[in-house]
């Protein structure tokens, strides 16, 4: 069951991604950018293509908002299916609090870096902002990945007792609930970001 799951996740978010890059390659083949006589100003985004000029800059903004939910939880699934998945070996359980660490740093690295560069204009951030960014980013990654390690080492204590206080088991059901929606919150974050500005730069919103 554990294993079919696992797949599933997989299956999911590997869709998903296809549907992303289907929607992005769309996207810039109805860009307005795409004709040589179009000029940009603060009115007149949107697609030029005649069969997509029904969808307004609403849909598109819900799309990608849509889009980028359905990805953050479901990458948030393939991750706690594979932290639930045995491993052989030592190396294996420490490549995937790597790359768990590593997905999770790059979405708020990334969120921040963005709106610290807002902040300024859309400007290149002081050396100082980008030594505290990158200190919050540090801080918050070992704060995730250690409590969740620590929530799992507890897990594994609590299966060796005959009867743990039913208390406990809530207690850790919780907080890995909570950290793992805090997980999902940071990555949609991220992408929608990306698919705002993504949107922006192809002129299908404003």
């Amino acid at each position: 069951m554990g294993q079919r799951l696992q797949r599933l996740s997989w299956i999911s978010f590997g869709g998903l991604v296809l549907v992303s890059a289907g929607l992005a390659v769309l996207i810039h083949w109805a860009s307005p950018l795409r004709d040589p006589s179009f000029e940009v100003n603060s009115a007149n985004a949107g697609t030029l293509v005649p069969w997509l000029q029904w969808v307004s800059e609403t849909a598109w903004l819900r799309a990608s908002f849509t889009l980028a939910v359905l990805l953050a939880v479901s990458l948030t699934w393939v991750l706690t299916q594979w932290d639930q998945s045995p491993q052989r070996s030592g190396h294996g359980e420490a490549g995937r609090w790597v790359a768990t660490a590593a997905v999770f740093a790059l979405a708020v690295g990334f969120s921040g870096f963005v709106i610290a560069s807002m902040r300024v204009g859309y400007g290149m951030i002081s050396p100082l902002t980008a030594a505290v960014l990158a200190l919050l980013v540090g801080l918050l990654t070992a704060n995730f990945v250690g409590m969740m390690r620590f929530l799992q080492g507890t897990k594994t204590a609590l299966a060796q007792i005959p009867e743990p206080a039913p208390f406990l088991l809530w207690w850790g059901r919780l907080y890995t609930a909570l950290y793992w929606t805090g997980f999902a919150a940071c990555l949609f974050t991220a992408l929608q970001i990306l698919f705002l500005s993504y949107l922006f730069s192809q002129h299908m919103v404003d």
